[in-house]
């Protein structure tokens, strides 16, 4: 300020401002705003040099200190006279002079308060370059915390990049496994119904009815066995079969079979998924079931009823039952085919259930299967 180098004096009392300004020191804000009116008038920025000197003003009002006063009329005075209002700048310098001549003989408390001043401003400049050094600490910690999140984002992103190499590849031999396994049960399918087909034909060229018969049903077993294939290849779940859907591809095969009988169907099954060996041994037990019906029980009409539900303990249930003549229990028993026994074998030897009849208006039979299966809507 001594050196009139205004616009530097500006930039340190601006600092000592801030730092003033946290700590609430209206003194040493009274005293900066002085000094910033006389800076700003004397490089002719009234209006900066009005603003600055009304706030000293507002603050000088408040507060009973001669000193502070000196400065705000002194710093009035410079800022009048620089505007040419020379009557107010001489009543400023009065109030100014007036107020020195008071403390003329008070020296030293003006040279107190010139060190206190002066070490307030060394103070306000240690404080500066603290808060400089300060913040190139922080600065400093900022940009590695910054280099070391670059590194670790890049790490992270490379070994992305890996594990989405490996999970792609994983995929991709999936899907070719996928493939062949489809191609594997499209060929089972192919053979089975090829075996089928010689099975036909032989049976078309005999001439002996049981013969016939005995061919026809083994026929109708292998096409049950081929529909599970033909649902694997076709869909893209290679190890599970819809039952629901299953099922009712096997009672449209057997319909195209039942020659001369009017053939009907009730089917009420539930949306379940099956592994492949579950389902071929049910879609046996059925197949035999309505082939029993249709050669036993009907004459020119029937009704096949077919009720499947899996229960909350993992039981499938399936009801089968038809409007047939019936049969008695003990006549069942006696005169048992080997399509029954058949069924009753893979009950409990391959399924691991139980089963009852019910021969109360037809032919029924009740089969409990105990496993774990996936139900979903399909």
């Amino acid at each position: 300020f001594n050196n009139k180098n205004y616009r530097e004096s500006i930039s340190h009392l601006n600092m000592s401002l801030r730092l003033s300004e946290r700590h609430n020191n209206r003194k040493r804000l009274a005293m900066i705003y002085s000094r910033l009116g006389q800076c700003y008038t004397y490089l002719g920025e009234i209006d900066m040099a009005k603003a600055a000197i009304d706030k000293a003003e507002t603050i000088v009002s408040t507060i009973n200190n001669r000193i502070l006063k000196m400065d705000y009329y002194n710093s009035k005075s410079i800022f009048e006279a620089k505007k040419g209002d020379w009557e107010k700048a001489y009543s400023f310098s009065q109030n100014y002079e007036n107020i020195k001549d008071s403390i003329y003989n008070e020296s030293n408390d003006e040279k107190i308060y010139e060190i206190q001043m002066n070490h307030t401003l060394e103070r306000n400049e240690l404080a500066i370059q603290k808060e400089k050094r300060e913040r190139k600490i922080y600065s400093a910690i900022a940009i590695v915390l910054l280099l070391g999140f670059l590194f670790f984002y890049y790490y992270v992103q490379h070994k992305k990049k890996d594990i989405d190499r490996m999970n792609n590849k994983i995929l991709l031999e999936n899907e070719k496994q996928k493939i062949l396994l489809k191609e594997i049960h499209h060929r089972v399918k192919n053979n089975l119904q090829l075996i089928s087909s010689y099975l036909l034909l032989q049976s078309n060229k005999s001439n002996n009815i049981e013969t016939q018969s005995i061919l026809s049903d083994t026929v109708k077993n292998i096409d049950s066995i081929a529909l599970v294939h033909q649902n694997l290849y076709k869909n893209e779940d290679i190890f599970e079969v819809s039952l629901k859907v299953y099922i009712e591809s096997i009672c449209f095969n057997i319909q195209s079979f039942a020659n001369n009988i009017d053939l009907k169907y009730n089917l009420s099954i539930q949306a379940v998924k099956i592994s492949i060996d579950i389902a071929m041994n049910i879609g046996l037990i059925i197949n035999e079931l309505i082939t029993n019906s249709v050669k036993h029980a009907f004459e020119t009409e029937g009704i096949v009823n077919i009720n499947i539900q899996q229960s909350k303990s993992d039981t499938l249930e399936i009801h089968y039952f038809d409007n047939g003549k019936g049969v008695d229990i003990e006549s069942l028993i006696k005169n048992k085919s080997i399509g029954l026994t058949m069924i009753e074998e893979i009950i409990q030897r391959e399924l691991g259930g139980d089963f009852s009849y019910q021969l109360e208006n037809g032919f029924g039979i009740l089969l409990k299967i105990k496993l774990i299966v996936d139900a979903e809507n399909l």
